[in-house]
């Protein structure tokens, strides 16, 4: 925030004549002068005040402003988010077989789903980043958009049908 030199002048200047007024002004000068800066002071706090209203009343309302957008954000793409059959998504978390079901967009972090059968499954936005799919069966699966990033892919039998290579991880490689 940047100073207002017209605000800070005057009080100064005003500080600087009492301190070096002159001993032999009478009191009722430096009483005056005392009620005068007083006066200043009040007035350039109202103005302080003011300002500092003003900026939190600004920064409630880009608040505001944000939360209501993250609002509409979810209120529209929270089917998108969450899209997956809840009762699919469960058994394959558990390490059972789910061919031909529905988890699209589905979040799987670090899970063990060595050997699941996924064949025919909609895996659409799905994330299957870090996780364990060694020997899963993926064939006929829809992976439009899927994240495999950090996924162990050894011997998967992939989307067209073919197995990737012992190592593959990320991407399946070596297709045979």
């Amino acid at each position: 925030m940047q100073c207002n030199s017209s605000i800070i002048y005057p009080a100064s200047q005003l500080l600087y004549e009492l301190i070096h007024a002159p001993e032999s002004a009478s009191e009722l000068y430096k009483e005056s002068f005392i009620f005068k800066a007083s006066l200043k002071i009040s007035s350039l706090e109202r103005s302080l005040n003011k300002k500092l209203d003003y900026l939190a009343e600004k920064i409630s309302s880009l608040w505001t402003q944000k939360y209501t957008l993250v609002f509409i954000f979810l209120l529209f793409t929270g089917t998108s988010l969450q899209a997956f059959n809840q009762r699919d998504y469960v058994k394959v978390r558990e390490g059972q077989d789910c061919s031909d079901c529905d988890l699209r967009g589905a979040i799987f972090s670090s899970q063990d789903l060595y050997g699941v059968d996924l064949s025919g499954a909609d895996l659409r936005r799905a994330a299957f980043i870090g996780t364990n799919l060694r020997t899963a069966n993926l064939e006929g699966a829809n992976i439009r958009g899927t994240n495999f990033s950090g996924a162990k892919l050894g011997r998967t039998v992939w989307v067209d049908g073919k197995r990737c290579a012992a190592r593959a991880v990320g991407r399946c490689f070596n297709k045979r």
